[in-house]
């Protein structure tokens, strides 16, 4: 289900930066889980990004991942993945079956307090952003995103 602003919410000149379609998408800093080290959204500018908010209990999360796995191999070499586990509504133990489980290659970050996906108003995991090399969100999914819809995406935002 794509999810964007609505028109009245994309008129505000007060705000630059909102989780919705025609935005730019906020910056945050997260740690990584692999090593605790922070990574902040703003290292990547210039490129194109793949945000996923996700759990390991949540059975949509569990339903794309696959799919997620398939689409980093064909174009994590040409869009960045940014995957953001909900922590606070989570265990490490449940994220590191998960992430074994799935073969999941791409870096995970963790929400711990949930600062991130409350900024990013995730209201349904998973929560998918889609953004361009401008910063600016292009697409925002909420729930499983079906393959097609993922492939065009990446796609529309690797060039």
């Amino acid at each position: 289900m794509v999810v964007t602003a609505s028109p009245s919410k994309r008129g505000s000149a007060t705000q630059t930066a909102r989780p919705y379609d025609g935005y730019a998408a906020p910056d945050f800093t997260l740690p990584r889980l692999s090593d605790g080290q922070p990574v902040s959204l703003s290292q990547y500018h210039g490129k194109p990004l793949f945000i996923n908010f996700w759990a390991s209990w949540c059975p949509p999360c569990n339903a794309e991942s696959p799919e997620l796995v398939k689409a980093y191999a064909k174009y994590g070499s040409k869009v960045v993945f940014i995957s953001i586990n909900v922590t606070h509504d989570d265990t490490l133990a449940n994220v590191k079956t998960f992430l074994k489980k799935y073969n999941v290659p791409y870096p995970v970050l963790l929400d711990k307090q949930a600062k991130v996906s409350n900024e990013y108003n995730v209201l349904a995991l998973p929560t998918s952003l889609f953004v361009n090399r401008q910063g600016m969100i292009v697409a925002r999914y909420s729930g499983a995103i079906p393959n097609p819809e993922l492939i065009s995406t990446l796609q529309r935002i690797e060039k």
